[in-house]
């Protein structure tokens, strides 16, 4: 995928998407859950939310 907005110009990203908290959690299945959280935050009003789940796993 290529993303490309005024203020980014990426080529070639790869995206790992995950809908909800227990999706995330099933496809960490191989670690031991440590914590599980989120962030989110709004930098410019033309490019919207940068939602993303963090996963925190111990091997």
């Amino acid at each position: 995928m290529d993303i490309s907005t005024p203020r980014l110009n990426v080529k070639d990203y790869y995206v790992n998407f995950t809908e909800t908290k227990e999706e995330l959690i099933d496809k960490f299945s191989m670690f031991n859950k440590v914590h599980v959280g989120y962030y989110d935050a709004m930098y410019r009003e033309d490019e919207g939310s940068d939602f993303h789940w963090t996963f925190i796993g111990q091997k």
